[in-house]
């Protein structure tokens, strides 16, 4: 036994020993194999640098060649600039033609024509063989001036084929008509889908010389004081004080100017018809110091009895312009009643930036619109929504449009049509009164006349002459001329309102007669301020006054009978007795400031329904009634034939179509209608998980909370919560507006919780909700750090909106009445939402006391430097 135990034990030593022997061996290996490693690694870095050092040198002689290169540029363009100049007054006395006019070209003789114009063809990149409808020739081959080149006329049978050259040679060079060799003023851009009134304006537009100077924007032909323009506004007119008034007057138009004068650009020119009401209310003007900061020129407009502020402005790119407009209208918001901005503000409203916010935050505090939403500025990288009219009226703009300047300017022109009562001009007659004269005094000045030298002459002639020139004393003596207006006195009430209201009214009357009897019929009302959107659009049903007796009824016994059995959700807060949109936002602010208090993170999801009341299936409702909410059979029927055999017809252009039946929706301005919404949405709730949920009527908030950093699993939770509420709308024939529905990721005032950019994304149907720091539900602005400042901001808007109504309208009333117009007019304003005013900024109560202290000087009819 002890021989064996020895063999093993051998055995094993050897084993060990072969063992460490390898892993010696295997460890040596590896040693070198990691310092071959290093080495190369030492090798590629070094490489890599060397190459980034080639690289970084490359790029630092690009960009000193690039900027050489562009001053060059900028030096041609500038030279080539001045040469147009220099030979414009002999464009101006050419015949005006359809025809293309090149300059800059020298004279040859013997020149080959039609070869020069083929190379012109391959040098824009057309096919290089002449049109045979093309007719090229010289002018002449001197300029008037004496300096070397020519003109050469080109000349198109085919305006097609003259228009394929232009703007292939503009792409080609890729420059302004300015600095090219093509006159402007031969060509004239007309779009037949354009009004008169702005097919005349963007003729004018075009005939302006020089790339936007006003020196010629009136010629013989008439193209502005013809039409329907009342009122034109241009920024960066280029006058100067050599550019006297003379030459840029236009018959029937007076004029307010605001020149640059320390720099070249900039200006502000209002064009304005004589029999309008206008005067200069104030100007901004820049300093030596500060030459190219914003430009304003205001006027007052006088319409009748309705005074309006108008204010063009120019603000050159990379100014803000927004505090000194807001010094400017709150001296003078009480004064107008209406406010109206216009011009360029070089601030886009369709990207995001620190002056859009700024600007669109001027536009809340004062109540003022944009009335446009499509781009005005075109540039090679895209577009841009710089020039923008803002009215606190958006009832009175009628139509707003823009039309463009190809090959004459970037920016479009932005026209719009106001309802305001333009008086018409005051037209003078001058006439004899032969009715209300003395003929005594005709009778004394006829005897007083020696008719002895009328019978010594013997020349007929003569005589007659005599005769003549007596009458016509005695007449124009004995009976003066007199000077009458032809403007028909017009009550001031007696409006164009009233007017269409009157015609409107008896062509109603003759419709009823002939129409056939319907329960109801919809037409189309805007559902928000931009009427050319479809989507704005939706139909309200016109009940007789039996009906609405009829659904106060019904109304009111189906809420005694939903509040006796507590048949609707707790969490719903729509159209109930005791509650309200205030009680509603309280409970979301409260559950979420509970959570942000225990140092957890939450989000909160506002969901819209698209047309909602419109989609709603008849057949779904009155089974829900009925199994849910209890009805008999004769409720259930009695609602069924109030919700069906409805019809609609839509009207456009004066167009009207074929009715057709309503099958889905309860009847939009109906009594009942956001009741029985309320019973379809009811079981909302039961579909969710872990969000809590807040509904008023259509309107519904999800919210959700946790301590501490879990923001993915918070999405986690509402994505799940999202997929049955798509579940539940596809049974109930609801489509929820992913674009307008807002995600917002409550924090607090934390700083360390992530941004909302590396947030996860909310899906619902595929479509992603996308992540704001605030936004508007129930009339209230939520914001992600549970601040109000967004509120008291629209709350002054509206205060400021209502001033200037009741400025124009109760400025001379007792202050008794006026304090009674503002606890009911204004007073509500600032009581909406007072509750959950927490920890508002101080900037936001600086606007709140502001707006309070203008409410007490409309009320006690103080000034504003009263103290």
């Amino acid at each position: 036994m002890d021989g064996a135990d020895d063999g093993v034990s051998a055995k094993l030593d050897a084993a060990v020993k072969m063992f460490m022997e390898q892993f010696t061996e295997t460890k040596t290996m590896i040693h070198e194999m990691r310092t071959d490693l290093n080495k190369k690694i030492e090798t590629i870095k070094t490489d890599l640098e060397g190459k980034l050092e080639a690289v970084s040198k490359d790029i630092t002689s690009l960009r000193s060649d690039c900027a050489t290169k562009f001053l060059q540029t900028d030096a041609n363009v500038d030279a080539l600039s001045d040469r147009l100049d220099g030979v414009s007054h002999a464009i101006d006395s050419l015949e005006r033609c359809d025809d293309l006019i090149v300059s800059g070209v020298p004279f040859v003789e013997g020149e080959d024509l039609p070869a020069y114009f083929t190379a012109m063809l391959k040098h824009v990149g057309l096919d290089g063989s002449v049109p045979p409808s093309v007719d090229i020739r010289r002018l002449y081959s001197r300029s008037p001036n004496g300096s070397d080149g020519s003109f050469i006329k080109i000349q198109f049978a085919l305006r097609n084929a003259r228009d394929d050259f232009y703007y292939a040679y503009l792409g080609k060079h890729d420059l302004k008509l300015c600095h090219l060799g093509i006159d402007s003023t031969r060509r004239v851009y007309v779009n037949e889908s354009l009004t008169d009134a702005a097919r005349k304006i963007r003729a004018a537009a075009i005939r302006l010389k020089k790339d936007g100077k006003l020196s010629s924007v009136y010629t013989k032909r008439g193209v502005v004081h013809d039409s329907k323009v009342t009122i034109a506004c241009f920024t960066e007119s280029w006058l100067t004080t050599k550019n006297t008034d003379r030459s840029i007057a236009i018959p029937g138009f007076a004029f307010l100017r605001c020149d640059r004068k320390y720099c070249r650009g900039g200006g502000i020119v209002i064009y304005y018809k004589e029999h309008v009401g206008c005067k200069e209310v104030f100007r901004i003007e820049p300093t030596e110091q500060s030459a190219d900061k914003t430009e304003c020129l205001a006027c007052e407009l006088r319409f009748g009895s309705e005074k309006v502020l108008l204010v063009a402005v120019y603000n050159p790119p990379g100014n803000d312009c927004t505090d000194i407009l807001a010094e400017k209208l709150d001296a003078l918001i009480g004064s107008f009643e209406y406010v109206i901005l216009i011009g360029d503000f070089n601030t886009d409203l369709r990207k995001p930036s620190n002056e859009r916010a700024r600007l669109e935050s001027l536009m809340s505090t004062f109540a003022l619109v944009s009335v446009g939403e499509e781009p005005t500025f075109y540039h090679r990288h895209g577009c841009s929504q710089l020039d923008l009219l803002l009215s606190s009226c958006c009832e009175k703009v009628l139509r707003f449009s823009q039309v463009a300047f190809p090959g004459l300017s970037t920016h479009d022109l932005i026209f719009g049509s106001l309802d305001f009562d333009v008086l018409p001009p005051v037209r003078s007659n001058t006439y004899r009164d032969y009715v209300h004269f003395n003929a005594n005094d005709v009778e004394n000045e006829i005897n007083s006349v020696d008719w002895s030298e009328f019978y010594n002459l013997h020349n007929p002639n003569a005589m007659l002459d005599f005769f003549n020139s007596h009458v016509k004393r005695i007449h124009d003596q004995c009976i003066p001329l007199r000077t009458c207006s032809n403007r028909k006195k017009l009550n001031p009430w007696y409006n164009n309102e009233i007017k269409r209201s009157m015609l409107e009214r008896d062509m109603a009357y003759d419709d009823w007669r002939k129409a056939p009897p319907e329960p109801s019929k919809g037409v189309t009302s805007t559902k928000k301020p931009h009427i050319n959107t479809i989507q704005n659009l939706r139909p309200i049903s016109i009940l007789c006054s039996l009906s609405k007796a009829l659904e106060k009824l019904l109304e009111k016994q189906m809420s005694c009978h939903l509040s006796e059995n507590n048949l609707l959700s707790p969490v719903q807060a729509g159209f109930r007795k005791g509650q309200g949109i205030q009680t509603a936002a309280v409970r979301v602010y409260d559950e979420l400031a509970a959570i942000v208090d225990g140092r957890g993170s939450a989000v909160l999801l506002l969901l819209d329904f698209s047309k909602a009341f419109d989609t709603i299936p008849h057949g779904k409702l009155c089974a829900k009634l009925e199994t849910q909410f209890y009805f008999s059979g004769p409720a259930v029927n009695l609602v069924a034939s109030y919700l069906d055999g409805r019809t609609q017809t839509v009207f456009c252009d004066d167009q009207c179509s074929d009715s057709g039946e309503v099958s889905s929706g309860v009847a939009q301005g109906s009594v009942i209608g956001p009741l029985l919404f309320c019973c379809h949405a009811n079981d909302l709730p039961t579909v969710l998980k872990h969000c809590s949920i807040q509904m008023y009527a259509d309107d519904v908030q999800l919210f959700v909370g946790r301590n501490g950093p879990c923001a993915r699993e918070l999405v986690r939770m509402v994505n799940e919560d999202l997929a049955s509420i798509h579940e539940w709308c596809e049974r109930n024939k609801l489509v929820v507006n992913q674009a307008k529905s807002k995600a917002l990721f409550v924090k607090g005032g934390r700083r360390n919780v992530a941004p909302n950019s590396s947030l996860p994304s909310l899906q619902l149907d595929g479509e992603r909700i996308v992540w704001t720091e605030s936004a508007s539900n129930l009339g209230f602005v939520f914001q992600a750090d549970l601040q109000w400042d967004g509120l008291i901001h629209q709350q002054c808007g509206k205060i400021y909106a209502g001033l200037r109504t009741l400025y124009s309208s109760a400025r001379a009333a007792p202050v008794a009445t006026r304090l009674k117009l503002f606890k009911a007019l204004l007073l509500p304003h600032f009581l909406f939402g007072d509750l959950l005013y927490v920890k508002p900024s101080a900037g936001a109560m600086d606007r709140l006391r502001v707006a309070l202290n203008s409410c007490v000087r409309f009320v006690y009819g103080l000034n504003r430097y009263a103290r």
